[in-house]
């Protein structure tokens, strides 16, 4: 992203603006308080999500915390929040880290491409939105891992949280 984007959209989010500060007035910001603040500046505007490279070249440990994150063939960011959880705690899980749960085609087009086998996912997972049943029975939709189809589930049984950055 260009520097000149980057400072027309401090603006949108206020922390970031306070970080950034001094890139709207031509300064500059010390590389260190750069990657300090990264995953939180990345977040904030809405521009990725922050990913956590290994501590060391080749070792294969991550930081404790960093989620795992697939990347689709359309460049949308996909994150394994949780391994089980209900349907409105997946919700809240994605819009706390300013994502969204999938709608039940694209999560059913990112399996196709090896969105399961990328995150090693075996649980079916959830998708935005809340439906009433003929007896008017609350119910949220699941895309099943290896097969890629939906079905519907209580919203109290536990599935996989996968959220997505469009």
């Amino acid at each position: 992203m260009p520097s000149s984007e980057l400072v027309a959209r401090l603006p949108r989010s206020p922390p970031v603006r306070q970080i950034l500060g001094a890139l709207t007035a031509g300064g500059t910001v010390p590389r260190d308080s750069w990657e300090a603040a990264f995953p939180r500046i990345v977040t904030e505007l809405g521009v990725g999500v922050p990913v956590t490279l290994p501590v060391a070249p080749g070792d294969g440990a991550y930081a404790i915390g960093a989620p795992p994150v697939w990347i689709d063939r359309d460049h949308h960011a996909w994150v394994l929040v949780e391994a089980a959880a209900g349907q409105r705690a997946a919700a809240a899980g994605c819009r706390a880290r300013s994502l969204a749960l999938p709608r039940p085609d694209e999560l059913a087009g990112a399996v196709a491409q090896g969105l399961a086998a990328g995150l090693a996912i075996d649980l079916p997972m959830w998708t935005e939105g809340i439906a009433l049943d003929v007896s008017n029975q609350r119910s949220a939709l699941i895309v099943d891992p290896i097969a890629g189809t939906p079905r519907r589930a209580d919203l109290a049984d536990r599935h996989a949280v996968v959220c997505v950055q469009r």
